[in-house]
């Protein structure tokens, strides 16, 4: 039996608002929206239902590391944290809900691939010259608006130049 994959395509939803994206099903619908503010000089970022319920926030946590927290419902569900290293190859994204999983591909790439126990369950292509946006395959009965966001925050980090 062949392997599933759910598809979606994120697009910057305006040119000059960093960090606002628009999520697209394999059907060009949108699903979600991506919307983001600096709050105490930190960047909160929520990805919303097309209803605007907010599903996840996603903080930055530290400065001067990849370092990020991701929420639901104002609980602590995941996060990211490590040094910023221009040649890092993977990192980790520790999880309550889920089993913790590695997202891996040289950050200054174009492709990433998620991970779990030497499994691949997502990739995600980056297109630079279509405006930015990111395609993603992700295997179905995965959490996809986690993993989603894991997209969300490489995206902020190639908007910030930090990839």
């Amino acid at each position: 039996m062949p392997i599933e994959f759910a598809k979606f395509k994120i697009k910057k939803s305006s040119w000059w608002k960093v960090g606002n994206f628009d999520i697209f099903d394999e059907n060009e619908d949108i699903v979600y929206k991506v919307q983001s503010r600096y709050k105490n000089f930190s960047l909160v970022t929520t990805l919303q239902s097309v209803n605007f319920n907010v599903e996840y926030k996603i903080e930055k946590a530290k400065q001067l590391k990849i370092s990020y927290n991701l929420y639901e419902e104002g609980k602590l569900i995941a996060k990211i944290d490590k040094p910023i290293n221009w040649n890092a190859k993977a990192f980790e994204i520790e999880s309550a809900i889920v089993d913790p999983f590695i997202l891996k591909g040289n950050m200054w790439s174009n492709e990433y691939r998620f991970i779990r126990n030497e499994e691949e369950f997502g990739i995600v292509s980056h297109k630079i010259w279509s405006n930015g946006t990111f395609g993603i395959a992700i295997k179905d009965g995965e959490h996809i608006p986690m993993i989603l966001s894991v997209v969300i925050i490489v995206a902020l980090l190639k908007a910030s130049g930090l990839a």
